[in-house]
C-alpha cells in the first residue's frame, strides 16, 4: 500500500516502476474474486469446455462485472473498479482497443507526447486515496467469499 509520506526520489522511484504491474495484478485478483462470487452461488463459468460468460459483463470491466455477479458497490468504489478496469487492459494489451478509453480531459492526468508530437492526458493516475478504497474493497470482497 502507499504511504502517505511517499515522495518520488531523484529519477525514476523504486516504487513507481513496480505499481504498473501491482495495479495490473490487483485487477486481476479482482476479477478473479468477483467471478469466485458468481460461482459462489453455484453457477458454472464453463461448460463442455467451453467459456459460459456471465451476462452482462463486458471484457476486463470491473465495474460491469461487479454489477453483473450482484457485488454492491459505493461511488467511491466504482471509481477504484473503474481505474483498476484501465490498468488490466493497459498490462495486457500494448496498443488501446479504443484510445478514449484510456485519455481524460481531467488535469490531473498524465501527459503523454506521441511521436507525431500529438498530447493527451492519460487516466494513468493513482494515489494514496485509490489505496484506502482499495483495501476497503478488498476486505468486501474477502467476507463476500467466506
Amino acid at each position: 500500500m502507499l504511504d502517505r509520506g511517499f515522495a518520488p526520489s531523484e529519477g525514476v522511484d523504486f516504487g513507481f516502476r513496480f505499481l504498473g504491474p501491482l495495479l495490473l495484478l490487483r485487477s486481476c485478483a479482482v476479477e478473479c474474486a468477483l467471478k469466485a462470487t458468481w460461482l459462489k452461488k453455484g453457477i458454472r463459468l464453463g461448460e463442455h469446455g467451453k467459456l459460459v460468460s456471465i451476462p452482462g459483463s463486458a471484457g476486463h470491466d470491473l465495474v460491469a462485472l461487479a454489477k453483473s455477479v450482484d457485488f454492491s458497490t459505493s461511488d467511491a468504489e466504482r471509481a477504484v473498479l473503474d481505474r483498476l478496469s484501465l490498468w488490466n487492459e493497459i498490462g495486457r494489451y500494448p496498443t488501446p482497443v479504443n484510445r478514449k478509453k484510456w485519455t481524460t480531459t481531467d488535469v490531473s492526468g498524465v501527459l503523454a507526447v506521441a511521436e507525431s508530437g500529438e498530447q493527451h492526458r492519460m487516466r494513468f493516475s493513482w494515489s494514496v486515496d485509490n489505496e484506502e478504497e482499495f483495501a476497503r474493497l478488498e476486505t468486501r470482497l474477502v467476507k463476500a467469499l467466506e
